[in-house]
């Protein structure tokens, strides 16, 4: 089941505008957030997602592809594409992003020492992958 909502993040060159889908399980959890849009400057965006989540450049001929690979294969992504019309009437529209990112299995902790493990190596940055798959209130 999805949901699809609007998303304007204000009139910066670096907002977004497009649309946010939120997918969720049976057990109304979401396990994929997916977001189509377009902005003037892609920079914030690619740095929150490869700060908070450990998106990794890969090679493309597009203008940007970050992705962040999981135990089945490529798990999350963002594609930047640059536009081939802009109009200086609409500055923040020269660069049409698409993201996906998805939550695989959630890891289960069985003990306070690998708890403390995982808590250190995500405020350290160091495991992308367990950012990503933290409850729902931490995204």
């Amino acid at each position: 089941m999805g949901l699809r909502v609007a998303l304007i993040t204000g009139t910066q060159p670096d907002d977004v505008a497009g649309s946010l889908t939120y997918y969720f399980d049976d057990h109304h959890q979401v396990q994929r957030i997916t977001l189509q849009g377009t902005t003037g400057d892609e920079r914030r965006l690619v740095q929150l997602l490869t700060t908070q989540y450990g998106l990794q450049p890969a090679p493309t001929t597009r203008a940007g592809l970050y992705t962040l690979d999981g135990p089945a294969g490529m798990q999350s992504s963002l594609q930047v594409i640059h536009l081939p019309v802009v109009r200086t009437t609409t500055p923040n529209n020269r660069v049409e992003v698409a993201i996906d990112l998805q939550r695989t299995a959630v890891r289960t902790v069985t003990n306070s020492a690998e708890a403390e493990k995982a808590t250190a190596q995500s405020s350290s940055g160091a495991s992308g992958w367990y950012r990503l798959n933290r409850p729902l209130k931490s995204w």
